[in-house]
């Protein structure tokens, strides 16, 4: 999948940038002062105990809300009526790391964990600078930099280790308002891992807090079958090859794949060590840029592991990716190496041979149909069209069969590389 800017990844990005807010219908002078985009005003503004009243008052700052039916609302799959915090609303109009930063520390608790992560990780910062440039959007005059990106993500991360919100929670998946697709169930992880600005660090943090995130299943964009994090970020979109970002987001898709195929044994064990210090109350501050630790090398044993899964799934071309990058990543001797991927191989070669062998027996099949056809009617005439109409008519009236599996079905991922 390439990413365009006439369709946003996530549908919900496209829904909020219809939505129109007039300065008439904030609820307070914050909430003007974000609509407006006066970032100065609204920091100066802050620091006042007027500022900080309006934080607290959860009251809508922007007005997003009002005047819409509930009706409405749930037919959009956007907004629900529970965001009402100056935090949130910050988030929305995609105010400045220090605006975002300023109304956490008057009300930490106001954060929607882990709502407002996943919102934040649906958020994809060069699609939007992109649609800027060629429409103008209601609500915003701006899109976060990368930096300011990772920046708030971090923040969001830490507050939800400080607020010592269950690990499990990031095994729930997004509202519908958040992709703005209710048939697309993702995780945190999962949403982490298709966004192709995500860096592979936040990947890796969201995947140490809930290890068993990497083995929840999840339902991807019109696909037929439920898939896995690891799948959805080798499915992940690229930008066209001809843009200057296209190698590095093809470097970062694969590191994310590289990451999700180190056991959550080895996550697991740097979560309890991040979560013993950090709720110790002596060597944690919110302040810090969370960091991961030097991760292992993966293993062949690893990679088989995940190419085995990946087979049963159908996910041929990630089995290819891994067979073309493994000799250069394999910390095994290569005799070891080629035992261990023996049958992994095979299965692939198996395969390729069988998708070749298929598309000759269709072309075959459709050149002798064709052929066959066109002798019918030059030789047959009138007589045929009659034949034809009833030939569509005991089709139409045949009851489906039962769909059998499909030998050369292919998964979610298309060709990497």
């Amino acid at each position: 999948y390439t990413m365009t800017t006439d369709q946003p990844i996530f549908r919900a990005s496209d829904q909020d940038d219809a939505i129109t807010v007039q300065v008439s219908d904030t609820n307070c002078h914050l909430g003007q002062l974000l609509l407006e985009a006066d970032w100065s005003e609204a920091s100066n503004h802050l620091e006042t105990p007027e500022g900080r009243r309006d934080v607290d008052a959860k009251n809508d700052p922007l007005g997003l809300l009002k005047g819409e039916p509930a009706s409405k609302r749930k037919k959009r799959a956007t907004i629900p009526s529970d965001k009402k915090t100056a935090f949130f609303a910050a988030l929305y109009v995609r105010a400045p790391y220090d605006v975002i930063e300023q109304i956490f520390n008057i009300a930490p608790s106001h954060v929607d964990q882990p709502t407002d992560l996943m919102y934040v990780l649906s958020v994809i910062p060069t699609e939007e600078k992109e649609r800027l440039q060629r429409q103008q959007i209601p609500c915003r005059t701006r899109a976060w930099t990368a930096e300011e990106y990772n920046q708030i993500i971090n923040l969001l991360l830490k507050s939800f280790i400080s607020s010592k919100t269950p690990s499990s929670s990031l095994l729930s998946f997004s509202p519908s308002w958040v992709i703005g697709n209710a048939a697309c169930l993702f995780t945190p992880l999962a949403i982490a891992a298709y966004n192709p600005d995500i860096p592979v660090e936040v990947l890796q943090l969201i995947y140490m807090l809930e290890p068993n995130a990497r083995d929840k299943e999840c339902s991807f964009f019109g696909a037929d079958q439920q898939t896995l994090p690891i799948y959805i970020a080798a499915a992940s979109p690229l930008p066209p090859k001809e843009t200057s970002g296209y190698k590095d987001a093809k470097v970062r898709r694969w590191d994310k794949v590289y990451y999700l195929t180190l056991p959550k044994e080895w996550y697991g064990e740097q979560r309890e060590i991040m979560l013993k210090d950090a709720w110790s109350g002596e060597t944690y501050d919110i302040k810090q840029t969370l960091k991961m630790p030097q991760p292992p090398r993966i293993t062949v044993y690893q990679v088989q592991h995940v190419c085995a899964d990946a087979i049963k799934r159908s996910e041929w071309e990630l089995v290819r990716e891994f067979l073309k990058n493994e000799e250069h990543e394999a910390i095994e001797p290569e005799e070891e190496v080629n035992e261990a991927m023996a049958g992994v191989i095979s299965a692939l070669v198996t395969r390729d041979n069988m998708v070749v062998e298929a598309n000759m027996k269709k072309k075959k099949a459709e050149t002798k149909k064709e052929e066959r056809s066109e002798w019918l009617h030059k030789n047959m005439g009138p007589v045929m069209y009659p034949i034809n109409t009833l030939t569509d008519l005991i089709g139409a009236m045949k009851p489906p069969s039962k769909k059998k599996k499909d030998v050369l079905a292919a998964g979610i991922v298309q060709r990497m590389s």
